[in-house]
């Protein structure tokens, strides 16, 4: 007996292994007034799930699905699973960072949708339905960058927890640029080596650097990868704006230029120059205690 066709609220592409993910979509989904949503796991392979009835879950197939489907979520990482197989009015792109790179047209979530960091509000997947089903003119505010207010002081951190970092796993040099930006952080190693979880390969990935700013990254066809021109374009001249008349110092583009090109942040003299450099700039005594 053939099952009956049903057009969903939403339909998930998110793969098995990411079903704390998925579940978290639906939360908000279901949250946000979505009667029905279909969840496919795999391929041809899902299933649909109504809201205050999840007991009563039952598995489908693309060809149970009938379009147009207001609003169809893909999961970057199963994008094989979704090849347009249903009628549907917006798809939406997501992923762990929160930088998919979508299909043609698409719209993008700009969210994080880790397990760990699940950034996606239940005012998102509002504005989410509301434009798939029309109702909602501009895209979903989840589709835009987050505003960057302040990027120099947000380097100065990073520059400081990587520095912290270092000196916790490999220790405090006696000279350099190193030892006077922990001294001018006011680095202390009986008071802040228990402060510092973190270890260098988890700060060394240029996607720690790049996640802060809602940064891109490129994958090219035969080439490196590298952050998305538009966004850094947008990243440098908030940067040069903050900055003021004059040009930004050699010390800064150096660190700018590992993570336009998304290289691993792995020299601590590159990272301590440009903290010395924002914090003498910035004059501000939560980042320069005292050089």
């Amino acid at each position: 007996m053939q099952s009956q066709r049903r057009t969903p609220k939403a339909v998930i592409v998110c793969g098995e292994i990411d079903a704390d993910r998925y579940e978290l979509w639906l939360k908000v989904l279901f949250e946000a007034g979505a009667d029905c949503i279909a969840v496919f796991v795999a391929e041809d392979l899902g299933f649909i799930a109504q809201r205050g009835h999840r007991s009563d879950d039952q598995n489908c197939v693309w060809n149970d699905i009938a379009g147009p489907v207001p609003v169809v979520l893909v999961h970057q990482g199963d994008s094989r699973a979704w090849v347009n197989q249903i009628e549907a009015t917006t798809v939406f792109w997501f992923d762990t960072p929160g930088s998919p790179a979508g299909r043609g047209t698409d719209l993008r979530v700009l969210r994080s949708t880790s397990t760990s960091s699940f950034e996606v509000t239940v005012e998102d997947a509002t504005e989410i339905l509301q434009y798939g089903c029309g109702v909602r003119p501009q895209p979903p505010s989840c589709c835009s960058r987050k505003p960057i207010q302040s990027c120099l002081p947000a380097l100065a951190i990073l520059c400081q927890g990587y520095l912290a970092v270092y000196a916790k796993e490999v220790g405090c040099p006696t000279s350099g640029d190193v030892r006077l930006a922990l001294q001018e952080m006011g680095w202390d190693l009986k008071e802040h080596l228990e402060l510092v979880r973190a270890k260098l390969d988890a700060v060394t990935p240029v996607q720690w650097w790049l996640d802060t700013f809602n940064l891109a990254v490129e994958e090219r066809p035969d080439e490196e990868p590298r952050v998305a021109p538009a966004d850094w374009e947008a990243f440098k001249t908030a940067t040069a704006i903050e900055w003021g008349a004059e040009p930004l110092p050699s010390s800064l583009e150096t660190l700018f230029d590992r993570l336009r090109a998304c290289q691993p942040v792995d020299s601590p003299t590159v990272v301590a120059q440009a903290y010395r450099a924002i914090a003498e700039h910035l004059g501000n005594p939560q980042f320069r205690r005292g050089a």
